[in-house]
C-alpha cells in the first residue's frame, strides 16, 4: 500500500511542478552555487544524477575538487540538465543527502536526484 501512496504523492508533485515557472538564468546559477558547496563539503568523488522514471542515469566523477575543476564540473552539470529539459527547481533532499531537481521535458515534469555514489562504483585495483 505504501508504494501506491508514494506513487500518488509523486504524481501530485509532478502536477504541481509542471505548473511552476522555469528557473531564470540567475536563479539557476544561485541554485548551482549551492550544489557546488554540496560537492565541496562531501568527501565522495562520484555522484549520480538519476531519473528512474525516464531510465536516465548519469555518473559524475570528480578527480580533483579544486576550484577551477569544480567550476567546469558545475558548468557540465548545468549543460547536462539543460540538455534534458527546462529546470523547474533544485532543492536539497536532506533525507537522501543530495538534491531533488525537477525538469520540464516535453510538457511533463520529471524528478531527478543528485546524490553521492562512491559506494556504487568499484574501481579496478581498489580493494
Amino acid at each position: 500500500m505504501s508504494e501506491m501512496e508514494l506513487g500518488n504523492l509523486y504524481n501530485v508533485n509532478k502536477t504541481i511542478n509542471l505548473q511552476q515557472k522555469i528557473l531564470t538564468n540567475t536563479e539557476l546559477k544561485a541554485a548551482l552555487r549551492k550544489v557546488k558547496h554540496f560537492f565541496v563539503d562531501n568527501s565522495d568523488k562520484y555522484f549520480m544524477l538519476l531519473c528512474r522514471e525516464r531510465y536516465d542515469y548519469t555518473l559524475f566523477h570528480f578527480l580533483n575538487k579544486g576550484d577551477i575543476t569544480l567550476q567546469q564540473s558545475i558548468k557540465d552539470i548545468k549543460e547536462c540538465l539543460l540538455n534534458r529539459g527546462q529546470v523547474i527547481s533544485i532543492e536539497p533532499a536532506t533525507e537522501m543527502n543530495g538534491y531533488e531537481i525537477w525538469l520540464k521535458v516535453d510538457d511533463e515534469a520529471f524528478a531527478y536526484y543528485l546524490f553521492p555514489y562512491d559506494l556504487g562504483v568499484l574501481e579496478e585495483g581498489v580493494v
